[in-house]
Parts: structure tokens; sequence; C-alpha cells
């Protein structure tokens, strides 16, 4: 069974912090209803008629632990927990990439600190992400799958292809 990490901002919360996913939840959006009350009626107007319809923002939310915590003194856990800290600092929105999600990323901010559980054998900390509504594509609809299609000649009468397979995935 592989580890389930994320990439966000550019870095792995598996190689760079040495932490895996323990818990994930990935909400789906929820959608808006802008409706106004019709004076002196009991009649609705919707203006998914006009705009269509709408999503508010979805959350996805993680918790992690962290590896090796037997191997850790107090010290190091600590300092491990402030790079982790300096690494989901809120902010600005980053590429979030979840690896039991392969071909797609969010447009995710963190919005509040982490939240940290330190036990004698064990450390999780939880954090909680606000994304745009709809998960994005790395690739665009219809690009190949391939990246090159090379030609080669061995002689003038056998034509080979030969097709470079390159995964876009990982």
């Amino acid at each position: 069974m592989d580890e389930r990490f994320i990439n966000f901002d550019s870095k792995s919360s598996l190689t760079d912090f040495n932490c895996v996913i323990n818990e994930a939840n990935v909400g789906l959006p929820e959608k808006s209803k802008t409706r106004i009350q019709i004076p002196n009626t009991s009649l609705y107007y919707d203006y998914a008629k006009i705009f269509g319809d709408v999503y508010s923002e979805r959350t996805l939310e993680y918790t992690f632990l962290i590896c090796n915590i037997n191997a850790l003194d107090t010290v190091e856990l600590e300092h491990r927990k402030g790079m982790i800290a300096n690494w989901l600092i809120p902010g600005s929105q980053h590429l979030l990439q979840d690896s039991a999600i392969p071909g797609y990323y969010f447009k995710a901010e963190v919005q509040s600190a982490p939240e940290y559980t330190d036990n004698i054998d064990y450390a999780f900390f939880k954090v909680s992400f606000t994304c745009y509504p709809f998960r994005i594509r790395n690739f665009e609809e219809g690009e190949d799958v391939w990246t090159h299609l090379i030609l080669i000649t061995m002689s003038h009468k056998t034509l080979h292809l030969m097709y470079q397979v390159v995964s876009k995935f990982y």
C-alpha cells in the first residue's frame, strides 16, 4: 500500500517533511442558490436562470502523521513542527495535489494554523484548506498521452514508428 501525501506550494508532505496522510476529507462544493421573493406573492425568482449554477468554495481537511516519531526527541519534533507551520502559513492560494487524485489539482489556501496532537508514541497535525469549488485537470482535454513522435528510417524500405510514452500523472 502506497503512502498518501500532498504536494502544496511546490513541496511534498512525504519527501520534504516525512509526513503521511492518516485521514482525509475531500469535501464537495455546495450549490449556492440566489433567490428573491417577488413582493406581495408567495413566488420566488431564481437567478440561476440568468447566471447559471453557482457553487461555494470546498473544504479539504487532512490529518497527517509525523513519521519516525519514536526516533525524534522533543527538540527535533519541535523543529519539524516549526518547518511544517512555515510551509502551511495562512495566506495566498497555491496549487494542491493529492496523491489519491492523480491528474488533478486544487487551488487552495490555508486560512488557520495547523492543530497539533502530541502523544508519547505519535504526533498528528490537522490542517484545513479552503479551495476553489472545482478540481482542475493537469492537462487540457484531448491532449495526447505521448510527448514525442519520432520517425526513424532503418533502411529505405522500412519505416519504424517509435512512441516515447511519458506518464503525465507523476
